[in-house]
């Protein structure tokens, strides 16, 4: 992988092996696609690296660390819990408020509908 970031001039042998930095376009449609989700997972895991939810550019600002140490054991509930998350309990939930519409549900169905012009992703 790293040869052919070589060959591509994707990376250079003196700079630091960072895969987003790397072969990441960056966020896909919106600021905090992918990002926000990594942020999820840290907060679960790790709250006590009080990593920030905002950040300007996930590619080039690095917000994240590779890895973060997890503050207790993970469990397969653990796993599901995140799996399950909705940023439940914070800023971003999808659960509350006016993004969850009238029945307080953090699903999200398409609805099918080929004239929408609505796109785009959740965010406060």
């Amino acid at each position: 992988m790293w040869d052919v970031a070589l060959e591509q001039n994707l990376w250079t042998a003196d700079q630091p092996k960072d895969f987003t930095a790397t072969f990441s376009d960056g966020e896909y449609s919106h600021k905090y696609y992918s990002g926000r989700r990594m942020w999820g997972v840290f907060r679960l895991l790790s709250p006590s690296a009080q990593l920030p939810s905002e950040y300007g550019n996930l590619k080039t600002d690095k917000p994240y660390p590779f890895a973060v140490k997890v503050d207790k054991p993970v469990t397969p509930q653990g796993c599901m819990a995140v799996l399950r998350d909705w940023y439940n309990d914070s800023a971003y939930s999808t659960s509350v408020g006016v993004g969850a519409g009238p029945f307080g549900s953090p699903d999200r169905y398409s609805t099918n509908d080929a004239d929408s012009t609505v796109t785009g992703n959740w965010s406060v």
